[in-house]
Parts: structure tokens; sequence; C-alpha cells
């Protein structure tokens, strides 16, 4: 009776061990196929910063150039350029009007962009009405680079991507040739699961046929997906166009940033 036990016993420790393999294997091609899936999806997470710092000095105003396009009514428009080894995070700015000599007659609010990456250049612009009584003496403008938090670039995060727009553009308003909609290319390949990026609007620039800077306004896609991954073109409406403006040299930069912003470390 004891060898029957024995061989029982043997064929139920085989049969686990049997099992225990299955499983194992079954384990091992679920992480294998989960570790495919996202092999290639990046997370999208704020970097640690410390106090924030001058962005002068390695950020510049490489262009800029203003018009007006209605007794009331002007567009600005600027080129930021990160001369920096350092991704510049969250970096303040404020547009400006002058008069001829020097002073300022109008500003904007101060507003951000989340991210310029080393040698990148990134539009910013506005179109604003300046309701006044009589001559309004602008005769230049000016972009106020205020604080930033410079992080180095790390290309395992999403943020750290470039998200540099091509954009196409048409007139949007017979009757009204300042208002246009330009159509953007999609954003390449970040697939939309990998979420964890919001986008803050977009800063476009007008160009003259000699490709000078004449002016500029501000926005955000139609659907406000371009970050998150868009294989589609996204509308962006947008005022401001000043006359003479040659919209295939339009540049649009779409200001992409984590989705939770209070998650940086300040």
């Amino acid at each position: 009776m004891a060898r029957p036990r024995k061989r029982r016993l043997g064929n139920v420790l085989a049969g686990a061990a049997v099992v225990a393999c299955v499983l194992l294997a079954a384990f091992g091609l679920t992480e294998l196929k989960r570790g495919s899936a996202t092999s290639d999806c990046l997370p999208a997470r704020a970097p640690k910063t410390g106090p924030a710092a001058p962005a002068e000095g390695g950020l510049v105003v490489a262009e800029q150039g203003f018009s007006k396009f209605h007794p009331w009514s002007y567009s600005l428009g600027a080129v930021v350029a990160n001369n920096s080894p350092k991704a510049a995070y969250r970096t303040r700015f404020t547009l400006r009007m002058r008069d001829a000599d020097g002073l300022p007659l109008w500003s904007g609010e101060s507003e951000e962009i989340p991210l310029i990456m080393p040698g990148q250049r990134l539009a910013v612009g506005l179109g604003v009405n300046v309701p006044v009584e009589g001559a309004f003496p602008a005769t230049g403008m000016s972009v106020e680079l205020g604080e930033t938090h410079w992080v180095p670039v790390d290309r395992g995060n999403l943020l750290f991507q470039s998200f540099d727009a091509r954009a196409g553009a048409t007139p949007g308003n017979t009757t009204n040739p300042a208002e246009m909609y330009l159509w953007v290319a999609p954003s390449g390949d970040n697939e939309s699961h990998c979420g964890g990026l919001t986008e803050k609007g977009a800063g476009v620039v007008f160009r003259g046929a000699d490709g000078a800077i004449i002016g500029g306004a501000s926005g955000g896609t139609r659907n406000g997906s371009y970050c998150v991954g868009s294989h589609f073109e996204e509308g962006l409406g947008t005022f401001a166009v000043p006359p003479g403006a040659d919209l295939t040299r339009t540049q649009v930069s779409i200001y992409c940033d984590v989705a939770e912003p209070g998650g940086a470390t300040q």
C-alpha cells in the first residue's frame, strides 16, 4: 500500500510542477506583451525645479515686429530662442508697445511658455485692441522676458519631446481679412494613450514677403488635443492677421505642459 501512496504523491508533485511552469510562462508572456505595448510610450511628468532664475542670457528675443491693421488694432509677434544647453521651463514673458522714445504705451498680461528646448525658436504673439481717443503713437514693441526654471533635458520624459508645428493657413473670413483659420499638422508619434500632457495655448507669428515678422497672435487648437497625440490636422482660429502677411510663412508654436501644472517641485 506504501508504493501506490508514493506514486500518487509523485504524480501530484509532477502535476503541480507542470501547472507552475504554465503559470510562469503565461505570466511572462503577459509581461512581455505589456512591455512591448508600452515600450515606446514615455511618461510625461513635471521636472524637478529649483528657484526661478532670470530668463535673459540663455533666452533671447531673436526677432520681433508689429503692424497696425485697424484704427485701434495691432498685431504683435516675436520669436524667442533658447541658446542654453538646458531647457527653459515655465518662462514668463510680457509683450509691450512703445513710443518713439522707447517708453511703454501699453503692456499685455504676463504669460507663460511651458518649455523651450535648447536651440529651439518658439513663436509668441498677440492681437490687441487699444481704443484710445486721438492718435496712439506706437512706433515699436518689445518682449520682456521674466523668470524661468532651468532644467536638464530628460529624453525619458515625454514633456521634453519637440512639438514644432507646421501650419497651413487660409483666410477664414472674406469680410474680415484680419480673421484666419490655421490648419496645424499632426503632432507625430505621440500616441494619445501615453497621456500626461495638456495644451496650454499657442503662439503665432506672421511674416511679410521678405520673411520679416510683421505681427502675431495667440490662441489654441480647436479641440485642444494637439499635445496628446492627435493624428489629424487641428484647426486654430485667430485674428490680428496684418495686411501683407505671407500666409505660407506663418509660424505656429503649440505650448505643451504636464496635465497637472501644480505637480512641479518649486
